[in-house]
């Protein structure tokens, strides 16, 4: 392993600057200033790319001599980066020593801070190229300075030539989480508390990405109502914590399209929920399918739903959970009943005491192969054959569970005297 010699030596440095933007899209005002300062015997050139195997966009490259760069780039919040250094030595192993800073809580480095040094846990050395064949990592050490402020210099041990040095650069998750509602001719928000926050404000803007204005500022309450809209028209939030004259929370966006009349639908069957409680909707087996669909409630006061379909019942009352495929060509419609005691009101097979009715899982083929039980043995029993029994006034859930445990049918039974 080649030695670092006595003609390394720190200096005093001029800052250049190098100003790169990864996107074409966000403002200046949305980018992460990412400063970097790399120093090495060996030729290298500094990348950032949005792909793990590719070498992305060249930010700065060093000659080689003992060389350093310094600079800065703008990074999108919004995605993941990857920081890639491709250093090579014609006479032994590349290694590189730098530090990079992040201007802002929105990216991390791949040690969860906003400071990366180069060293062995953080960086990933390949030899022919990003994702294929990996090297160990580890400092030079010998007797002779082998950092700068900190950072220690780093060996691709057996990577003679070239070396492909790698982090990562990752959106940090907002604490202060959203929700967007679209109704008629409206889009309710709303969000969680953050703890030591003064006021929250709402920005928007008809495209993704901002540039956002405001549109409230100064409330204390955690939601606010946007009639300020035209329906059929897309709007993308951001909402904004204050918690000191310096420092402010942001959220992730959210959008939503406001509708020009309430939604109806054709069934008069109704999905019932208690405040509070939550229940998975699905359009496919696969509950991926369900990202690729926009999901909207007509009341987000009543109930609210997620970007996966997940429905939240708020409070007593009526609302339509409508979800839209992407292409348009598909939508679907839900109604959701919110009551304050639901069990009251669950559709259910009605029986007197002393009467029995039959459950199948199908044509009466393999109803043995499943095991039926009763959530209450005293309102009703279930027997093996699917028979169930009414014993006693009240409300219970019937269920068929398959052998591997996996329940593949439930009917309430409501039992009166």
């Amino acid at each position: 392993m080649k030695k670092v010699t006595k003609s390394i030596f720190l200096i005093a440095v001029l800052v250049m600057m190098s100003v790169f933007s990864i996107t074409a899209h966000a403002e200046p005002s949305n980018l992460v200033k990412f400063d970097y300062y790399l120093l090495g015997l060996n030729k290298f050139d500094l990348y950032i790319s949005e792909s793990e195997d590719q070498l992305g966009v060249l930010i700065k490259n060093g000659p080689g001599d003992a060389s350093r760069i310094r600079g800065s780039a703008n990074l999108d919040p919004k995605k993941t980066h990857y920081l890639h250094i491709v250093a090579t030595m014609e006479t032994g192993n590349p290694y590189i020593v730098g530090i990079f800073n992040l201007n802002g809580k929105l990216l991390n480095f791949s040690n969860n801070s906003n400071e990366l040094k180069t060293n062995p846990t953080d960086f990933i050395a390949y030899k022919d190229g990003y994702g294929k064949t990996q090297l160990k990592v580890n400092y030079i050490t010998d007797s002779r300075p082998t950092y700068i402020d900190g950072a220690k210099y780093i060996i691709a041990e057996g990577g003679k030539g070239k070396v492909f040095f790698s982090t990562t650069i990752s959106p940090v998750e907002s604490p202060l989480k959203v929700q967007a509602s679209s109704a008629k001719n409206s889009i309710n928000l709303s969000w969680n508390s953050i703890p030591g926050a003064v006021s929250y404000s709402v920005e928007r803007f008809t495209t993704a990405g901002g540039p956002y204005a405001p549109i409230a500022s100064d409330l204390t309450e955690t939601n606010y109502t946007d009639k300020n809209v035209v329906a059929n028209t897309t709007y993308y939030y951001i909402v904004k914590a204050k918690l000191s004259d310096t420092e402010t929370v942001t959220s992730s966006e959210v959008s939503g399209t406001p509708t020009s009349e309430t939604p109806t639908v054709d069934s008069k069957l109704k999905v019932v929920l208690e405040p509070e409680e939550k229940l998975q909707l699905s359009v496919d087996d696969h509950l991926d399918e369900n990202a690729n669909m926009t999901w909207t409630s007509s009341d987000s006061t009543v109930a609210q739903v997620d970007a996966n379909g997940v429905v939240t019942a708020i409070k007593a009352g009526n609302a339509v959970i409508h979800v839209q495929s992407q292409d348009e060509n598909y939508s679907d419609d839900i109604n959701i009943l919110v009551v304050d005691n639901a069990d009251d009101y669950r559709l259910a097979v009605d029986l007197k005491v002393g009467k029995t009715s039959r459950l199948t899982i199908d044509d009466l083929t393999n109803t043995l192969n499943v095991t039926w039980d009763s959530s209450d043995a005293t309102v009703a029993t279930v027997s093996s054959k699917g028979v169930v029994t009414a014993k006693g006034k009240g409300l219970t859930l019937a269920k068929a569970t398959d052998r591997d445990g996996n329940v593949v049918g439930q009917v309430y039974v409501r039992v009166r005297e």
